[in-house]
């Protein structure tokens, strides 16, 4: 029997469910697209960062609907009077930090559309962002992606080629803090905090925007600026809370903050928020 033979006896009995591997291949995309988008991980890496056993973070565009109703940036910090076990940080947690600094650096405005992914297993990175809407001005994007020591020596430490008005400088206690705009892909900015601390173990990039970033590489510029400055993105990816077990407290705050949309559900095709935390 000659090999072509052998090899089409061998595959003919196995059924190819074509929707099925168009949809994971159009997932993959999305999260190519948004991983070098938003700073997760540099070019290069893509998928081969691990989020809880799936190939890399799903993060898809959360813009050009209509916004729920806003709840403010303003949130109560962590109870002192009777605190809560540490709980491991996921999507809902870190919203509930990332909501909890924009009151501490001053961000006012209301906040919506929250969004998070990450970790109910395997690797501790997580995800998480929202849109920033100041009082009378327009809304902006806010995102931020924590990892673990391994992503570290990945990224590199200096300005890449994409990176826009870039800075890089060493922070007391020898943590590398990288400024840098996103600015190659449409009209649209994106504004960029990262931390990396071998110290701590830990990577943290905080992202702004100047508007809404749509699929097909288009944008929605909705005011003059980033919704966060510098000193306010430093002020956020610096920050020490950052850790992959944070308060307990941080999972009720997280909990509350709703509707939410899981986006680790993306990858397995189901895109709606959910009305309530999942158990």
């Amino acid at each position: 029997m000659k090999l072509d033979e052998m090899m089409h006896d061998a595959v003919a009995p196995v059924a190819v469910d074509v929707h099925d591997l168009t949809a994971a291949a159009r997932a993959r995309g999305t999260v190519r697209r948004r991983q070098r988008r938003l700073a997760v991980v540099l070019a290069g890496v893509g998928a081969a960062a691990t989020i809880g056993g799936v190939a890399a973070l799903a993060v898809p565009s959360l813009g050009g609907g209509g916004d729920p109703a806003p709840a403010t940036v303003a949130s109560e910090g962590p109870s002192q009077a009777s605190p809560l076990p540490d709980v491991r940080l996921d999507g809902r947690s870190t919203l509930a930090v990332l909501t909890d600094l924009l009151d501490e650096v001053g961000a006012d405005g209301t906040t919506g559309a929250y969004a998070g992914q990450g970790a109910s297993g395997g690797a501790p990175d997580t995800y998480a962002e929202l849109h920033l809407t100041p009082e009378g001005e327009g809304l902006g994007e806010v995102g931020v992606n924590v990892q673990g020591r391994d992503m570290i020596g990945i990224v590199g430490r200096t300005c890449e080629g994409y990176m826009a008005d870039c800075s890089v400088r060493t922070l007391p206690g020898g943590d590398l803090l990288r400024l840098y705009s996103d600015t190659d892909n449409g009209p649209g900015e994106r504004r960029v905090a990262e931390l990396l601390s071998e110290a701590r173990g830990i990577r943290v990039v905080v992202a702004a925007t100047n508007g809404l970033d749509l699929p097909s590489n288009r944008w929605d510029v909705t005011r003059d600026g980033t919704v966060l400055d510098d000193d306010e993105l430093t002020a956020i990816a610096t920050a020490d809370v950052w850790a992959f077990r944070v308060p307990g407290e941080y999972a009720e705050q997280g909990a509350a903050l709703t509707p939410y949309t899981d986006l680790d559900a993306e990858i397995d095709g189901d895109p709606q928020p959910t009305a309530e935390p999942s158990a």
